[in-house]
């Protein structure tokens, strides 16, 4: 009988081990089966994100090449250039003459009438030069004229630089500065006389 019930036992622990064994594999095999769809789902948003981020590269490149187009339209046509050249110049050329009328009178100090002549055209050049610089704020000058924009450009910082040191030098009754200020006036109307606009 202890044979018995020592097969019974076992046969009893075998049953019940088959038994144990075989449910977990079924939970093995369906949580098996349940990574997989979660495998799959994340597979799936990875390509969603992957498309996602293509568009919006695309989208980046296309505003890229739409704001460089934009740039591209904001150089002033050579036309226009010349035009804002032109009213530049004779602006400038008006200042020039006023202060002609009054150069060799700068010798006679406290002159009422000549330091507000000198007030006007300092103004009014300053005014010229700020004109000419406001539209390059928004556009370009066109390539062909890009070597005559930056001499204008220095041209306006001796011209600025000169009327200053003129009036200056008259309202302090010194003429070491009317000097320097006038033979940098002329250097600078003489760098301004050699560009050619056609």
């Amino acid at each position: 009988m202890k044979k018995f019930k020592i097969l019974s036992l076992i046969m009893t622990s075998t049953i019940t081990l088959t038994a144990c064994g075989g449910g977990a594999e079924t939970d093995l095999t369906e949580k098996s089966k349940d990574l997989n769809k979660e495998i799959k789902v994340l597979k799936s948003k990875i390509e969603d994100q992957k498309t996602d981020l293509i568009t919006k590269q695309n989208t980046l490149n296309a505003t890229d090449n739409e704001l460089k187009q934009l740039q591209g339209s904001m150089q002033m046509a050579n036309h226009e250039y010349t035009m804002h050249f032109n009213s530049y110049a004779a602006s400038l050329a008006l200042a020039i003459k006023d202060f002609s009328t009054i150069e060799s009178k700068l010798s006679e100090q406290n002159d009422i009438q000549i330091k507000e002549t000198l007030s006007t055209i300092k103004s009014d050049v300053k005014g010229t030069i700020q004109q000419y610089n406001h539209v390059f704020k928004n556009s370009e000058p066109p390539s062909t004229f890009t070597d005559v924009h930056r001499q204008v450009n220095d041209a306006n910082h001796k011209f600025d630089k000169a009327f200053s040191l003129i009036h200056n030098g008259y309202e302090t009754s010194d003429t070491k500065k009317i000097t320097q200020g006038k033979a940098m006036l002329h250097d600078a109307i003489d760098a301004f006389d050699k560009l050619t606009i056609e």
